[in-house]
């Protein structure tokens, strides 16, 4: 019995309204290149061992880097960074994406947003190929916070954020 399917643009208007934090995914490659892009698709799965997942466009530059070289950085976006959020989502002008914001090398030799709400180094675990996406488990080997910045939201295609 062949499944079925809402309609594709249905189920993206219907997700506007899922608000959700926004984080910039990122990757350093072996010979030192940089990679990252905007994600909202990103949450916790468990605590004991400390993992997190993130849903990666097959499509998207930073995919095949996070796949070959088994790292991460999952910086989550506080309200003052709207513009290299747009940058990030951007195919366009990917020479501006490090070179935006105050960056280093996480242990791994992903890039961490240095003023980011909180950074999670990850060591990806697994991937796994859905449609689209694939989803990336990450095991949380680094955490860097800075929490007291109020968080940036996506809601409804458009960036805002409410008290910290």
């Amino acid at each position: 019995m062949p499944e079925e399917f809402v309609d594709g643009d249905a189920f993206k208007n219907g997700m506007r309204h899922l608000g959700s934090a926004v984080s910039l995914v990122t990757t350093g490659t072996s010979e030192g290149d940089w990679q990252g892009l905007t994600a909202s698709a990103v949450c916790s799965l468990s605590a004991e061992p400390p993992r997190l997942l993130a849903c990666i466009n097959k499509l998207a530059g930073p995919h095949d880097a996070i796949v070959e070289t088994r790292n991460m950085c999952i910086n989550v976006l506080a309200a003052q960074h709207a513009e290299i959020a747009s940058i990030f989502a951007s195919t366009k002008d990917t020479e501006r994406r490090f070179k935006t914001g105050s960056w280093s090398s996480s242990k791994s030799g992903a890039p961490v947003l240095s003023d980011c709400l909180v950074a999670f180094e990850c060591r990806v675990s697994d991937v796994v190929d859905k449609g689209t996406h694939s989803v990336v488990f990450g095991d949380v080997v680094a955490v860097h916070a800075h929490t007291e910045q109020a968080p940036m939201i996506y809601y409804n295609a458009n960036f805002g954020s409410f008290g910290a």
